[in-house]
C-alpha cells in the first residue's frame, strides 16, 4: 500500500507542477510595432504591423496582436478589427490593454483632436486563431 501512496503523491506533484508551469508561464509574443497619430473626426485605420514594414523595422510582416496597449490624450472612440464592431470609448490619458486577436484598430476623437499611441505585440496569422 505504501508503494501506491508513493506513486499517487508523485503523480499529484507532477500534475501540480505542470499546471503551475502552464498557468504561470511568461508568454512571448515575438512581433512588436508602435503607432502614434493625431486623431481626427473621421475614423482612421491602423493595421497591426504596418509601421514596422514602412520604417526601418526588421520584422517586415503584418501580424495579429495578442496584447494591444492603447492610450489617447483626449477621449477617443475605437473599433477593433472591423468597422461594424462595437464602439469602445477610451478616456483621456488612461492606458488600456486588450488581450484578444486584433488585426486592425479604427480610431476617431470624441470632441477634440489629440494623440493616440498604439503598441501591439503578437504572432503570425498562422500561429493564431483567425481574427475576422
Amino acid at each position: 500500500m505504501s508503494m501506491l501512496n508513493y506513486i499517487v503523491s508523485k503523480l499529484k506533484t507532477g500534475i501540480i507542477t505542470f499546471i503551475n508551469m502552464v498557468i504561470l508561464t511568461n508568454r512571448d509574443y515575438p512581433y512588436h510595432d508602435y503607432h502614434s497619430d493625431t486623431t481626427t473626426a473621421t475614423y482612421q485605420t491602423y493595421t497591426v504591423g504596418e509601421k514596422n514594414i514602412d520604417r526601418e523595422g526588421d520584422q517586415k510582416k503584418l501580424f495579429i496582436s495578442k496584447s494591444l496597449l492603447i492610450m489617447a490624450t483626449t477621449n477617443t472612440y475605437i473599433k477593433l478589427n472591423h468597422s461594424g464592431n462595437v464602439i469602445i470609448t477610451l478616456l483621456a490619458n488612461n492606458w488600456y490593454e486588450f488581450k484578444s486577436n486584433i488585426i486592425r484598430v479604427m480610431y476617431a476623437y470624441v470632441q477634440e483632436a489629440g494623440t493616440i499611441y498604439i503598441i501591439p505585440e503578437g504572432v503570425l496569422p498562422d500561429e493564431s486563431r483567425d481574427a475576422e
